[in-house]
């Protein structure tokens, strides 16, 4: 859920309910378009642990920059 590559290396290609297109969207829209609620819980899980890293991270690195 969490992709740390070059975006402009995704390349989506058109099926059965898919477009070749995509944007930058905030969590509720991405959920909003989502039919199954089993993924849209998947989505807005991850959601919440990427944000939680990223808080644990800034929270370390301040510690850190305290200790210099």
């Amino acid at each position: 859920m969490k992709y740390t590559g070059n975006p402009e290396t995704i390349r989506l290609i058109e099926g059965e309910g898919y477009i070749g297109m995509y944007k930058r969207a905030t969590i509720q829209e991405v959920i909003n378009l989502m039919y199954y609620e089993d993924i849209r819980e998947l989505v807005r899980k991850s959601y919440f642990i990427i944000k939680e890293e990223q808080k644990n991270q800034s929270v370390k690195k301040d510690f850190l920059e305290k200790l210099k």
